[in-house]
């Protein structure tokens, strides 16, 4: 290689280098440009429905025959009239606002847009349009059946109400009590054995409340107040009541169209019977969209220093036992077919196949060998207006033995 090739390619290098260096200058002011170029929102129009609302020097009043307020959409957001913010922020903070409102299951369809003012180039106005949807709620299981409202009055305000055999109670849940983003979630229920001849026949009432506040409409966090106590009428014995205290946060990040997932946390500080029993439950759930499949992605701790049983799991796994301390599961499904229903209700087939595996602590030797399960099945799920989901599915696991399980999930 000649000396002439040698100074040509040095000098090629070097302006190579100079090139990206001034491209990565360029980009970063520019980012740091969009960042610092501040603008006004001046006003925030909403449409409900027919009605149709401004939100400018004063919060707009409720109109008649409202089914949501206006107060309960803006729960949604933190955007207001007056807030000065990069362009780069409101457009992110817009995105975020029409995904959790399309997330919450309240409207068939919402969307929101920023409109920039012809007069004064620095001021922006937010334009939210929403359509109301169906606020009933169905569910159920084994031997008994839910049914609730997510909206009462027009605000984040719902009831529920579990009745059957083996199960029963009743619910309240406030997502922006006195419209200041305060949870409040009073419950009473009531449970037995009585339907299971294998097992101790018992009835057990629970009876508590949540209570928090919404740091963002994502992030959760508060503490739980709760009594419960158990009768055995075989051995006929006097009640044992069981006080817990629950510290609390949970974490929604809002979804797109391909990924969406929630964080819980729990720590169940339990006095029974003069003991104190600490207990620690977290779960990591995530759903993702991997070309024609979704994947439900679940992980979790749940951990207890005692030997009690534990109802937190009930609502997650299928098969593994409630006093799984370690747990983790995999679903894919595949849908067979979409459409809608009598012109209003979005039906969906999924097939799908799953596994769960998990271990029990058995309070003093470390946990037990892993149990694992897998199986198959099929899933309806009955979307707007209804938001019911329906489950047939088979499992088998690692002792050999099979299950064929139904359940109907609401989303509730």
């Amino acid at each position: 290689m000649t000396a002439s090739m040698t100074k040509r390619r040095e000098i090629l290098f070097l302006q190579k280098k100079t090139a990206a260096v001034i491209l990565i200058t360029i980009l970063a002011s520019a980012s740091i440009f969009a960042e610092n170029n501040k603008v006004t929102i001046s006003r925030i129009k909403l449409e409900i429905d027919n009605a149709r609302y401004t939100w400018d020097e004063s919060f707009p009043e409720d109109k008649e025959d409202v089914r949501i307020s206006p107060k309960a959409v803006f729960s949604f957001t933190e955007l207001k009239p007056g807030i000065e913010i990069s362009e780069q922020k409101l457009e992110k903070k817009v995105k975020i606002f029409e995904t959790r409102l399309n997330e919450s299951g309240l409207f068939y369809t919402a969307s929101v847009n920023i409109i920039p003012p012809k007069r004064n180039p620095q001021k922006r106005t937010i334009v939210v349009k929403v359509m109301t949807g169906f606020f009933l709620r169905f569910g159920g299981g084994n031997a008994y059946g839910y049914l609730g409202n997510m909206v009462t009055g027009g605000r984040r305000a719902e009831w529920g109400i579990t009745a059957g055999a083996n199960f029963a109670g009743i619910n309240f849940v406030l997502r922006n009590a006195f419209n200041h983003g305060i949870y409040l979630n009073p419950y009473i229920y009531y449970k037995n054995h009585l339907l299971r001849s294998s097992d101790l026949k018992y009835h057990k009432f629970r009876a508590g409340s949540d209570f928090g506040k919404y740091l963002t409409p994502d992030l959760l966090t508060g503490v739980g107040f709760e009594t419960e106590t158990h009768f055995y009428p075989e051995l006929s014995s006097t009640p044992d009541f069981d006080y817990t205290i629950t510290p609390f946060i949970y974490l929604t990040i809002p979804g797109t169209s391909f990924f969406s997932s929630e964080i819980k946390l729990k720590g169940p500080m339990i006095f029974t019977q003069g003991t104190f029993i600490p207990s620690i439950f977290a779960k990591v759930n995530a759903t993702e969209e991997i070309g024609l499949f979704t994947l439900i992605q679940t992980g979790g701790l749940h951990y207890l220093w005692g030997n009690r049983d534990s109802s937190l799991l009930e609502q997650y796994l299928r098969v593994l036992p409630t006093e799984t301390s370690v747990f983790g599961s995999l679903e894919a499904a595949l849908s067979i077919f979409d459409t809608t229903l009598f012109s209003i209700m979005e039906t969906e087939l999924e097939v799908f196949i799953f596994g769960e595996a998990g271990s029990i602590n058995n309070y003093g030797s470390g946990l037990q060998p892993i149990i694992y399960s897998a199986g198959s099945g099929l899933r309806l799920a009955l979307k707007t207006p209804v938001f019911t989901t329906i489950e047939l599915y088979l499992n088998t696991n690692n002792a050999g033995s099979s299950l064929l399980g139904f359940r109907i999930i609401g989303d509730y």
